[in-house]
């Protein structure tokens, strides 16, 4: 798989076998087969199902919703946001038959989805204005 540039969502992404050319630096790893989930703190560890179509499983499609969340991946996004400083983290992972592994760190974690994961956000929001 390549990865160029800083879009998400499946925008500078590309699946190949065999060779491909790049046009500008550009990241390759190996595509993983799997369940594509988002563990998010913004309050309470929550854990989404992402369902995105064809091979770009790790955005929101209509489908997303809300799973128990893996006492794994909380461990691992807790140590991560502590890592990083962050108030706030959204961390994407592909779970596959050989154990998760992270797509990405998300500072800002997208909670326009779920009213919940809006109302935590504007909580969280609401106490840093007022500090």
């Amino acid at each position: 798989m390549a990865k160029w540039g800083n879009w998400h969502c499946g925008e500078n992404k590309e699946r190949f076998t065999g060779s491909w050319n790049a046009k500008e630096p550009t990241l390759f790893e190996p595509f993983i087969v799997g369940e594509a989930v988002r563990l998010i703190i913004v309050g309470e560890p929550r854990q989404i199902r992402l369902t995105g179509t064809g091979w770009l499983k790790s955005v929101h499609g209509s489908g997303a919703e809300f799973m128990p969340a893996d006492p794994e991946l909380v461990a691992d996004t807790l140590a991560i946001q502590r890592g990083l400083g962050l108030d706030i983290i959204a961390n994407d992972y592909i779970v596959s038959l050989s154990g998760p592994y992270l797509l990405e760190v998300n500072h800002i974690p997208s909670v326009n989805c779920f009213p919940e994961l809006w109302q935590e956000y504007m909580n969280v929001v609401a106490a840093w204005v007022g500090k």
